[in-house]
């Protein structure tokens, strides 16, 4: 049996969740390695987020995944109503009228629902579908405190499962409370009243009554790998979040700290959360890169061995499929974030537009409200509305590299640029700033795409115009990313900590 520990298996994610999921998947199909999945963060939805999982092919039935607050609570956070004959999820309704309240609900935001007493604001409420009266959660208010003093969270079948209280001095969390399908407290956690908002404290409770505290989130987390691991467990560990938990573990584990990003900063530092890791390099059994060069840099700044640092590259099936149709456009797909710096590419689109070229640019992603407005209010003030357009989330990313001409990356930083690897498999060549770490592993310049210096705008354009005028007919994917290369990667890496 493998282990995974991670903190969070968001159901629409990126690269480092992408990239454990299909590594654990992997190592299960093709080298008969059964694997548990330990996740150390609050979702209230992810026995369904599992089914869709299963559903899209990203996990298997067999996989396990264990999750903190399933544990402590043997399961009840997740096991609420059912219909007798069908088994199926008896929902909650929550009527939108409150006996005593007036309400309002307006036409751009109709699943939502202000309260008042007297013209005093004082519900909000958030519906899933207000059709059926399935609430997601709602906000408290009291007179002279300008922000809600308490939330409550449903799930998606409409049933409470988690309370929060703020501080009246700032819009920040004094406490939480975590309800089973009895409506009982299982456990609670308590914060700083400052702007940290630090996790002090955290009460687990069996049938009303406390049977184990923590003065910290770590203490918590360690408390769990304790009980689930067994020893000599072979342990990857995906998140830097949670190092210091893994290590503090008594019993002996073979763990595995998969970096999935640069362990550097911009100025050549080292990143504060991976302080620990270098810290206590001595305690790992093997540091887990993707790149020939990240290997070199933490050799250097963690003063290790070759032994103890493992380079397995990202890795998939090689498509040896031309693509028949390419539309005259540029394509970014990813994470739309600081690091991702799209603007830059829109910047650099700009300079090509502007010099008469006639590709368009397509920018397929996710991100934070504020950053993808960000990006569409770039897009306008540059006048670009007709030429760069902001296409929403997709699933589909193989089939849009294959259908343009080339995709853009102008990352700060990366562990690998997994979107790199996937638009050459799929026929796509690449213009990338030659980052840490990644693109001038996977681009052969002239051949396959371009690598240009970082945040150099006018140099990616230079090469955006240098696609337009000499197309690269075809791509092709080096062969040591491919399955049978990782195959023999990861044997090599499991005998070795099996043997020693």
């Amino acid at each position: 049996m493998l282990y995974t520990v991670t903190s969070t298996l968001p159901e629409f994610h990126g690269g480092r969740t992408k990239s454990l999921l299909s590594r654990n998947l992997f190592l299960e199909t093709q080298l008969q390695q059964d694997h548990t999945i330990l996740t150390t963060n609050y979702n209230p939805n992810y026995p369904q987020i599992e089914k869709r999982f299963i559903q899209r092919g990203v996990l298997s039935k067999t996989m396990k995944h264990i999750n903190i607050f399933e544990w402590i609570s043997n399961g009840e956070c997740y096991q609420f109503p059912t219909t007798p004959f069908r088994n199926q999820p008896k929902y909650q309704s929550h009527h939108v009228k409150i006996k005593g309240l007036k309400h309002e609900i307006k036409e751009k935001t109709p699943e939502v629902v202000r309260y008042y007493d007297n013209n005093q604001y004082v519900r909000y409420r958030k519906y899933e579908d207000i059709d059926k009266g399935i609430l997601k959660f709602e906000d408290f208010m009291i007179p002279g405190v300008k922000h809600k003093i308490e939330r409550w969270e449903y799930n998606e079948w409409g049933y409470l499962h988690k309370k929060t209280t703020y501080s009246t001095k700032r819009n920040k969390r004094l406490a939480d409370a975590f309800y089973n399908q009895h409506g009982e407290v299982y456990c609670k956690r308590y914060f700083s009243d400052d702007e940290r908002s630090k996790i002090i404290q955290i009460v687990l409770y069996k049938h009303g009554q406390v049977y184990k505290v923590f003065d910290s989130e770590n203490a918590f987390f360690t408390y769990f790998f304790e009980a689930v691991l067994p020893k000599n467990a072979i342990v990857f560990n995906d998140a830097r979040l949670i190092d210091k938990s893994l290590l503090d573990v008594k019993q002996p584990l073979k763990s595995i700290f998969v970096f999935h990003s640069s362990h550097l900063n911009l100025q050549g530092a080292l990143k504060s959360r991976y302080k620990v890791s270098q810290a206590r390099h001595d305690e790992i059994s093997k540091i887990f890169v993707l790149t020939d060069q990240q290997k070199a840099d933490v050799m250097k700044d963690y003063d290790i061995g070759s032994d103890r640092v493992v380079v397995i590259p990202h890795f998939t099936k090689i498509n040896t499929t031309k693509a028949e149709h390419k539309e005259d456009n540029f394509v970014f797909i990813g994470r739309i974030d600081e690091n991702k710096q799209v603007p830059k590419i829109i910047d650099s689109f700009k300079i090509y537009h502007d010099q008469g070229y006639p590709y368009g640019l397509n920018i397929y992603g996710y991100g934070e409200d504020k950053d993808i407005q960000a990006v569409e209010t770039h897009i306008k003030d540059l006048n670009l509305t007709e030429k760069v357009r902001f296409q929403g989330r997709t699933n589909q990313p193989d089939l849009l590299f294959s259908k343009h001409r080339a995709s853009l990356l102008a990352s700060q930083y990366e562990g690998f640029a997994l979107s790199v690897m996937e638009s050459l498999n799929n026929d796509c060549p690449v213009i990338a700033y030659d980052i840490k770490y990644g693109p001038g592993e996977l681009i052969q310049n002239g051949l396959n795409g371009y690598t240009v210096p970082p945040q150099d705008v006018e140099g990616m354009a230079q090469k955006m115009i240098e696609i337009t005028k000499h197309p690269i007919p075809h791509v092709k994917l080096d062969e040591k990313f491919s399955e049978q290369a990782a195959i023999e990667n990861y044997r090599a890496l499991l005998k070795d900590l099996e043997e020693n």
